[in-house]
């Protein structure tokens, strides 16, 4: 399978579950040169647009101060260091660097095996994880993440972010 010019092969698939996971190859090219070739699964219901839910992460980092200052340059900067660390898995992510609540903007009565929030991290139920965990033992790093309802009821489900 082809999409926007990147490959996708299928490596789980069943019936019974609303999603297929893809293995998908994303090179990285330099002066037209190829530097280096990512894996990066995908999960989504047809494998051509991973699913994203608009959610925040209340509490995640204190306060916000007002934009364009240096306070909240030195605010924003830990929290988009930690968001390219758990995209691009170049080092092990903390437990109290990530939010551990992510609370969705619109009620869900299901929630997909895995989808982006609009900042971009990624949120993987239990079952995906240990089908990722059984594909690539010990590769990724998944930490817990409550899901909540925006009437603050959290959903019960296990559910992890996914450092791939």
């Amino acid at each position: 399978m082809q999409h926007f010019g990147l490959q996708t092969r299928v490596v789980w698939e069943n019936t019974a579950a609303p999603f297929r996971i893809g293995l998908r190859s994303a090179p990285t090219y330099r002066d037209n040169s190829l530097v280096k070739e990512n894996l990066i699964y995908y999960v989504s219901e047809d494998l051509k647009a991973p699913l994203q839910l608009p959610g925040e992460f209340p509490g995640w980092g204190g306060e916000r101060p007002e934009p364009g200052t240096q306070a909240f340059q030195d605010h924003i900067r830990p929290r988009a260091e930690t968001g390219k660390m758990l995209k691009w898995g170049k080092r092990l992510v903390e437990q109290k660097e990530i939010p551990s609540i992510c609370r969705l903007l619109k009620r869900r009565k299901n929630l997909p095996g895995a989808f982006r929030t609009s900042n971009g991290i990624l949120i993987a139920q239990d079952l995906v994880r240990k089908i990722i965990e059984e594909l690539d033992p010990g590769i990724h790093q998944f930490l817990p993440v409550e899901i909540q309802q925006p009437c603050e009821r959290y959903l019960n489900c296990d559910s992890y972010s996914f450092r791939g």
